[in-house]
């Protein structure tokens, strides 16, 4: 499970990571920029690990076979909420970087590691699902810690986090809508999951077009 997580965020994130840094690294004007990357970092996120969160187990039957995908689709159903977290501060954290507040960025990576340990400590006594939900917890609180800290730092406003709220709502709709229906192959839950979201993206988005 933690190894599908990472070729995940490698297959999604980390290309979008390298793209964003130079962009916001020459804005003149950080605002706008931020929010661009914001959006595209959310939609593709949200797609990505809501879908991983409604198909775990076909996907993991495919990675480590039928007998072991049930006991490791809550593992990776944990991982995937701190991968869906990381994914949503990347732009925010390279706007850091960027702009050359790179101890805050530090700092909550020490701030991570420390509440993963603590969380861990106690986990571990529980069982692996809960050993990934405490990874994914002690990520919150240091994205929450960050997030405190780099909008004043950035002096931006907190409205320039609204792009995200439309990919996570179609995100959360595609997720219950699979959760909800039979058990499908995974080539058909793709689809069907990418078209649901698709097609919720697209009229969040309708009424903000109608006014331009």
């Amino acid at each position: 499970a933690t190894r599908m997580c990472e070729r995940i965020e490698a297959l999604t994130l980390s290309p979008l990571r390298c793209i964003a840094l130079p962009r916001l690294a020459r804005s003149a004007d950080l605002s706008p920029t931020l929010q661009r990357e914001l959006r595209q970092s959310a939609a593709l996120a949200a797609w990505v690990w809501g879908g991983t969160c409604a198909a775990t187990v076909p996907i993991l039957t495919l990675a480590v076979g039928r007998e072991h995908a049930p006991a490791a689709a809550p593992i990776l159903q944990g991982l995937a909420l701190l991968g869906l977290a990381s994914a949503l501060m990347m732009p925010l954290t390279q706007a850091l970087t960027a702009k050359g507040f790179t101890g805050l960025v530090l700092a909550r990576a020490a701030l991570g590691l420390g509440a993963s340990a603590a969380f861990m400590a106690l986990a571990v006594t529980v069982g692996p699902t809960a050993c990934a939900l405490a990874l994914s917890l002690a990520g919150g609180v240091a994205h929450l810690w960050l997030l405190q800290r780099a909008l004043p730092r950035l002096r931006l406003p907190w409205g320039d986090l609204a792009p995200v709220a439309p990919p996570l709502l179609a995100g959360a709709a595609m997720l219950l809508l699979l959760l909800a229906a039979p058990p499908l192959p995974l080539l058909a839950e793709i689809a069907l999951g990418t078209g649901l979201y698709a097609l919720t993206l697209a009229a969040f988005r309708l009424p903000k077009r109608g006014f331009a």
